[in-house]
């Protein structure tokens, strides 16, 4: 019965772990996602005070590419 119990123990601790290494996984992908809004929040602030219609478009562009990577974080998530 000790070797069963063992058992179950053993499998119960791996289980744990798995369960804190996802979370920490999680915690990470929330904190990226956090700063992409960030950023984001940044680049459309900067495009109401720009003129330059190149600035402009490297704006557009970088807001494409963090929009992106959003989503990509976001399916992650999900993932998990």
């Amino acid at each position: 019965m000790e070797i069963v119990e063992k058992i179950g123990f053993a499998e119960r601790l791996e289980v744990k772990k798995k369960e804190k290494e996802e979370q920490k996984g999680r915690e990470n992908l929330i904190r990226e996602i956090k700063a992409i809004e960030m950023e984001l929040a940044d680049i459309n602030h900067k495009i109401n005070f720009t003129s330059d219609v190149d600035l402009i478009d490297s704006f557009i562009y970088e807001i494409q590419a963090l929009q992106k990577k959003h989503e990509y974080l976001y399916k992650q998530i999900r993932n998990i």
